[in-house]
């Protein structure tokens, strides 16, 4: 299976993670995606992989090791800063609480049926909002560092 397949695997595992907790997220989707924010419909969820940031490849005489970003960035559409800051930061730590300790291995399985594998070396969450006529979006964006042997 190729380096491509490989990392989609473990996109699509990082995904199917996120779709299986969809409610303690607040959100209704996610999807590997990058849009201008006019387009977003929440409460919904993009994977952004690569974005960033850059593959970091060592190569060795049986294989690889990838160091790759994949950020996961939420919306959620307010009325006002001060009634969702606290729950899309509380949205944002459970979402790094599905990717940390014994969480942090990633496994799937390709199209192709070949098992796949990551694990999440590094993590950080930013929480923030932007105004937009009558409204506020609130985000959090949980940026993950994941290595993966193929």
């Amino acid at each position: 299976m190729s380096s491509s397949d490989q990392i989609n695997c473990v996109i699509d595992a990082v995904m199917a993670r996120i779709t299986t907790n969809l409610v303690i997220l607040g959100l209704d989707r996610i999807s590997e995606r990058d849009e201008d924010p006019r387009y977003i419909t929440p409460p919904e969820a993009y994977a952004i992989p690569f974005v960033e940031g850059r593959d970091t490849i060592k190569l060795y005489a049986n294989g690889e090791e990838h160091t790759y970003p994949l950020h996961i960035v939420a919306f959620y559409k307010g009325t006002d800063i001060t009634s969702y800051i606290r729950s899309t930061r509380d949205y944002g730590l459970a979402a790094l609480d599905l990717f940390t300790q014994a969480n942090a291995t990633v496994r799937g399985t390709s199209v192709l049926g070949v098992v796949c594998g990551g694990e999440v070396v590094d993590a950080s969450l930013e929480v923030g909002y932007w105004r937009i006529g009558d409204y506020v979006m609130h985000y959090w964006t949980l940026n993950l560092q994941v290595k993966q042997v193929i």
